[in-house]
Formats: structure tokens, sequence, C-alpha cells
């Protein structure tokens, strides 16, 4: 029993910041509400859901006010549970059930269910799901003023438990997901209506993907000798699931030397791969591309491109870089001309970072080859403006950032990162104002851009894109880092 955080009434112990003012005054209540709430969060078995919590919660003949109160209140106290994750993870649970129970609870039902999707990242898309359900049940219960950002909400959770779901082990279900979110985001999220066309067709992609694995699969078990189902199942581990470890091991004598050259290479790390094999894996890996998906095509462009960089580092003949370094660009411009599609899925490196926020003060945004996050010095950190939540329009997504401190809005701080596959650093920085302006920011802002100082510096491992207002008030900034060969 935890006595630091927990009184003892009688038998039964309870902490008196969980319990609704009613039950403090009311000693049988508090009886009765110290045994459930404790058995509920402090004891060390397994997190109770659904029917249990029911049994439990019922017994005590609830109002209304009573839920939301109570799953309030719990969450409120994981605040004295740091340095406790399982009593934390039990109690943020405990929260998101009965908050679920009433409207005026699912405020804290959502807020429990994104505690959990971080605090248990193997059960990840699970408390996706959970919040999934209470942000439904939240978007159909808002009223006017409410309904947009509510249903914009859902619209985004849809897409991110889709994603998860893509590349796990049943895409069918995000081809549901996605069709859902498409026909909502018409109303309540317009600039995600783009990309979901692409995510819905890589969905059904991988669909089919997983079926040929497992027809393929099963050929070969059925009948070792069948090298045409070898041979391809060799290459579907290869291209489209980047699994080279797997490919090797169902190498034979009798498939084709092509295979047993590179597909061994290929399950290397590539500062294992010597200068003359890196450039024959390199174009192995391009000849790869005309039968594959998207997806399949990407990764094969882009070991391509590693193994073309890994080539010039190592190369000292002048002759043999300058073929090299011609066949890096005709593969970059071949991933190029793949369109938006790979970097809305997320499988290609961004060609370009449109940012669009409101500055007051001076900010830094890193970019970094795996992300980006803001470094800031004084007045009102990007983001909190005047203590309001303004977002940042990231390549036309919405962005907002969590702060170290997030109770103070200003002052110095540092948000944490903002993930996205950026790359190589070979950007060059571009204001834009005017008729340059994208679409999605006119929504946000109709004036004037970038009134005070913008530069770029650059480093080994990051670039940063110094901003500095020093007028009265804050302006919006908006600029785009390109990259230099586009």
């Amino acid at each position: 029993m935890m006595k630091e955080y927990w009184i003892h009434h009688g038998d039964r112990a309870i902490n008196p910041a969980i319990l609704p003012a009613r039950a403090r005054s009311w000693r049988g209540m508090r009886s009765i509400v110290a045994g459930v709430l404790t058995l509920v969060i402090v004891l060390p078995s397994p997190v109770l859901y659904g029917d249990e919590v029911d049994d439990i919660v019922n017994a005590l003949k609830p109002t209304p006010v009573d839920y939301a109160v109570w799953a309030g209140n719990l969450l409120k106290a994981t605040k004295d549970l740091k340095g406790k994750p399982e009593t934390q993870v039990r109690l943020y649970a405990a929260a998101y059930e009965l908050g679920l129970k009433r409207p005026a609870g699912y405020a804290t039902s959502i807020r429990a269910a994104q505690a959990l999707v971080q605090a248990l990242p193997e059960e990840k898309l699970k408390w996706q799901q959970k919040l999934l359900v209470v942000l439904r049940l939240d978007w159909r219960r808002a009223d006017r003023r409410r309904k947009k950002q509510a249903g914009r909400v859902y619209v985004e959770s849809l897409i991110a438990v889709a994603d998860e779901q893509a590349i796990g082990d049943d895409p069918s279900r995000a081809v549901r997901m996605y069709a859902k979110a498409a026909g909502l985001a018409r109303y309540y999220a317009p600039h995600r209506r783009p990309e979901i066309p692409y995510k819905l067709k890589d969905a059904r992609e991988q669909y089919e993907l997983r079926g040929r694995l497992k027809r393929l699969q099963a050929a070969v078990q059925s009948n070792p000798k069948n090298l045409l189902a070898r041979e391809s199942l060799i290459r579907l581990l290869v291209v489209e699931f980047g699994q080279t470890a797997s490919a090797e091991k169902l190498l034979t004598p009798d498939v084709s030397e092509v295979l047993r050259t590179y597909v061994p290479l290929a399950a290397r790390e590539i500062d294992q791969v010597q200068a003359a094999a890196c450039m024959e894996l390199a174009d192995w890996h391009k000849s790869l591309v005309a039968k594959a998906t998207l997806r399949g095509k990407v990764r094969a462009l882009t070991q391509a491109m590693a193994h073309y960089r890994r080539f010039l580092e190592l190369e000292k003949q002048p002759a043999r870089k300058v073929i090299a370094k011609a066949k890096l660009i005709e593969t970059e411009k071949t991933l190029r001309q793949l369109g938006d599609a790979p970097v809305v899925l997320g499988i290609a490196d961004v060609r370009e970072l449109v940012i669009a926020a409101v500055i007051d003060g001076r900010s830094d945004l890193h970019v970094t080859p795996t992300g980006i996050h803001w470094e800031h010095y004084s007045y009102s950190k990007p983001g909190m403006w005047r203590r309001e939540v303004t977002p940042i329009l990231v390549n036309g997504s919405e962005w907002s950032p969590e702060w170290q401190n997030p109770k103070s809005p200003r002052g110095r701080d540092t948000s944490k990162p903002y993930r996205l596959r950026v790359g190589h650093l070979d950007f060059k920085l571009e204001l834009l104002g005017g008729p340059d302006l994208p679409a999605v920011l006119k929504r946000y802002h109709t004036g004037g851009t970038n009134p005070g100082r913008v530069s770029l510096q650059r480093g080994e491992k990051e670039m940063i894109v110094s901003i500095t207002d020093s007028g009265g008030g804050a302006g919006w900034y908006c600029f785009r880092l390109i990259r230099l060969r586009d």
C-alpha cells in the first residue's frame, strides 16, 4: 500500500484528493468509495476494464456528475505518482472507463487515452482505437460551436489509427478507416483530403502484398523445389518488405546467380560493403523498381542512392566517381518523379518544408534529418501567442508543439520534436508572402508576413532557421526550405 499518498480509514486506504466533495462529507459513501478506488488503482493486479469497472462503480449508484468528477480526480492524482508508472497506468485506465460513461467525462477520457498511448508504446494501436471511440462520441455530442474542432480531431485520429493498421497485420482495416476519414475530411479537415487517396491506395496494395506473401510461403513450404515460387518470394521479401536476412535464408544452389550474389550483400550493413560492390549493388536495387509497388520502388531507390553515396565516399578514381555521381542524380530524379505520395506516406524524405507560425521575440527552428523542433528565447512561444493556441503549419498540417515547461506561454524553452523524414540537409531558404502564401495559411491569416529578420545557419548535423521579431507584438512568418537541386 502506498502510505506516502494514501490515508487510512478503518481497514481501507484512500487518497482524499480523488473523492468528490459529497463523498468526503458523507462518511458511509466515503468508506465505499475508498474501497472501490483503492481496488481499481492501488492493488498490483491487471488493469480493470469494462464490466469489471461497471460492477464496482454501479455499487455506488452514482449520479451522472459523479462519473466526470471521479474520472477527473483520478487523472489529477497521476501527478502525485511520478516514478510509479504501473500505478499511473491503472489510474489512467480507470479514468478512461469512468469518463466514457457520460458526456461530461469525455474530455477526461480523451486525456487519459492520450496518456496511455504515450505510456504504453507496445499497446499504442489498442489505445489509439480506444481514443477513437471517445473522440467519435465527443464529436457526435458536440454543439455547433465545438462541432468543427471535434470533427477535425476525430478525423486526425482516424488517419493516425489507419496509418498504424496499414503497416500492421491487417491492412484491410486501414482501408475502411481511410474511406471513413475521406468522407469526413471534406467538412472537418480539408487540409488532409489530398493525402488520403495516396494512403488508401497504399493500404490496398499492402493488403494484396500480404496475401501474395502468404501464398508464396505456402507454395515453397509445400514444394521446396518450386524454383519460381522461391525466387519470387526472395524478391518480394527484399523489395516490398525489406527483409533481406529472411530472404538470404531462402537461397539455395538452384536459384539464379544474381540472387545468390546480391541478396547476401544487401543483407549486410552498408559500411561492411566494399566500394566496388557498392556500385554493383546500387545498380541491382535500381533494376528491381519496375515491378514494385510504390513502397517497393521507394525502398529500392533509397537503397540504391545510399550505396551510390557510399561508393562516392570510398572510390579514389575520378572517372568512376563521375559515373557514380551521374547515376545518383538520375536515381534521385526517378524518386522525385514518383510525386507527393512517398512523402505523404512517410516513406521518402520531404522535398521541401513550408513553415508558417506566429513569432513573438526570438525563436530558432532546428531542422535535423529526423524532424524539427523549436528553441525559444524570449516573449511568447511559437504556437502560444497571447496564451492562445495558434497552430504552426508544417507543409499544410497543424502542429501544436509540446514544451518542456507547458505551464508558461513565455520565456526560454525547448519543444519536443515534430517527427518528419527530412533526410539530407541540402536546403535553401525562401521567404513567402502575398501570392506565394500557401492556400491553407490564408484560412488563418490575410495580412503581411515576415516583418522581422529570418536567417539560415548550417551545421554538420542540423540547420537552424533563426527568426527575430523585433517590432511591437507578434508577426506571421512563412518560409520554405527547398532542396538545392530542385
